[in-house]
């Protein structure tokens, strides 16, 4: 083998390698907008589980509400009516 085979090998080589380089870096930078884009999404669902939940909150204290408001009133009731 020749020496200017040799370098024409490590010339590819190189030139490969750089390739390769850039491919890598191409990548992680696709990663790296990815894993933001997850972030982003989580945060925006932790914020509707969080409205989520307080709704549900809010509407079981309505409930409780208006069981206790019925209770009272079946109970006024029965003792207008025992009068």
């Amino acid at each position: 083998m020749r020496a200017s085979e040799t370098l024409a090998q490590a010339r590819q080589a190189c030139d490969h390698a750089h390739e390769l380089k850039e491919e890598v870096m191409a990548l992680r930078a696709s990663v790296e907008t990815d894993r933001k884009t997850n972030e982003n999404v989580l945060e925006a669902l932790l914020k509707r589980v969080g409205q989520t939940t307080h709704n549900l909150e809010r509407a079981i204290a309505e409930i409780n509400y208006s069981h206790l408001a019925l209770t009272r009133l079946k109970e006024d009731t029965i003792w207008v009516k025992e009068r």
